[in-house]
């Protein structure tokens, strides 16, 4: 799924840049503010092995969140978007070798992005837009407890945290705007994708820390509206 949907947006970008090319005789057309709600899906993580030997794989579930923009255009092609992404609480089931761990909060993270945004629909009620973005990523840390010890799981392991090094991560966006009636207002669909990797550090109380280079990379699916002035 996700190699899949990082070949069509590489496609897509490579394909807008002929248009890109094209955009220095087009007038200002001024700002677009979108509000959205996001389904964020992201990667399975598998870090590493514990001081005694046994391997944690966490399996992610989907988790909602909230995002806020504002693209300014340069012209009929061209536009700067600045937002922020908040909110979005990944939670998981996390498996050893013979046992089993709980999750006693969720997986956190904010992400403020930069993209550029090329317009495809010159003339058309619906904007369809896609382009390249640059982002910060924060993470919150994750606390672990183990419900299910495997046979020999020393106590002094438990509890376990996983703090995540936040950083900057490269993407793409795919998006359209689709106008109510002769207003300003429109409904907004859009779909960001962001190649996180950022340095975990698995530590328990009484073991060694172990760190790990994970691959998040979120994918999220947003809806809502916007305003244009």
């Amino acid at each position: 799924m996700k190699t899949i949907t990082r070949f069509i947006l590489a496609a897509a970008l490579v394909a807008l840049l002929p248009a890109a090319a094209a955009t220095a005789a087009a007038p200002e057309e001024g700002w677009r503010l979108r509000f959205n709600g996001y389904w964020v899906d992201t990667n399975d993580v598998e870090v590493g092995r514990n001081a005694v030997g046994y391997r944690s794989r966490v399996e992610n579930k989907a988790a909602a969140g909230g995002g806020v923009s504002g693209e300014y255009r340069f012209g009929r092609r061209l536009g700067v978007e600045l937002g922020l992404l908040a909110g979005a609480e990944v939670g998981f089931t996390s498996t050893f070798e013979g046992g089993s761990v709980a999750a006693t909060n969720t997986m956190a993270f904010d992400a403020a992005c930069v993209g550029l945004n090329v317009h495809l629909t010159q003339g058309e009620r619906v904007d369809l837009y896609a382009g390249p973005l640059v982002a910060y990523v924060s993470y919150a840390d994750m606390q672990l407890g183990v419900t299910n010890p495997p046979p020999g799981w020393p106590v002094v392991l438990v509890p376990a945290s996983v703090t995540f090094g936040d950083g900057i991560a490269l993407g793409a966006n795919l998006g359209v705007d689709v106008p109510i009636g002769q207003r300003r207002w429109f409904f907004n669909a859009d779909l960001k994708y962001l190649d996180a990797n950022p340095d975990a550090t698995l530590g328990a109380t009484g073991a060694v820390a172990l760190r790990d280079s994970v691959a998040i990379d979120p994918l999220m699916v947003g809806i809502g509206f916007g305003y244009r002035f």
